[in-house]
């Protein structure tokens, strides 16, 4: 989690000495996010930052564990498979660790359809970001968080995926 941590200093550094608003990005077994949200509470802690960002993360609507843990409800099993295969996790391993985490920062996790995962791929790659599917899964979210927010937010969204390992 210690390389994920790093990216809120990194974050901080580069937005001047602030945090974003909020930050959206895939959710697997949330490594990242636990990472994420851990760098921010350290700079809070240490009185950098006067909140922790909203932390959205992304899942397949054919596999959204963490977003029912969230809201305490069971979707039936899809037995589909996603084409982001990286965060297509039927059981993450610290499930609530990264609630808890969601909840403390007041943000979702917001679940994505198949088609809109595709349309990611191809809108990010219009941006000169090749990606694979389970990044661009941040696509889609992007623009539902936005009409979360003011409209000046700031979003950072994770593209941490190559295109170069996906070859479709």
């Amino acid at each position: 989690l210690f390389a994920y941590k790093s990216i809120a200093f990194q974050l901080f550094e580069q937005l001047g000495g602030r945090a974003p608003e909020a930050i959206v990005l895939p959710l697997g077994h949330g490594s990242q996010l636990l990472g994420l949200a851990r760098g921010f509470q350290e700079l809070l802690r240490l009185k950098l930052i006067g909140r922790v960002p909203q932390i959205f993360g992304v899942q397949a609507v054919v596999c959204a564990p963490i977003r029912d843990a969230l809201n305490n409800v069971t979707s039936p099993v899809d037995d589909r498979p996603s084409i982001a295969e990286g965060i297509h996790v039927r059981k993450p391993v610290r499930i609530t660790q990264v609630v808890e985490a969601v909840r403390a920062s007041t943000g979702d996790v917001v679940v994505v359809s198949e088609a809109e995962i595709l349309e990611g791929v191809a809108e990010l790659g219009k941006r000169g970001f090749i990606v694979e599917p389970t990044t661009a899964v941040i696509w889609a979210a992007l623009a539902d968080v936005s009409k979360r927010l003011r409209q000046d937010a700031i979003i950072v969204g994770s593209v941490t995926g190559s295109g170069l390992k996906y070859p479709g």
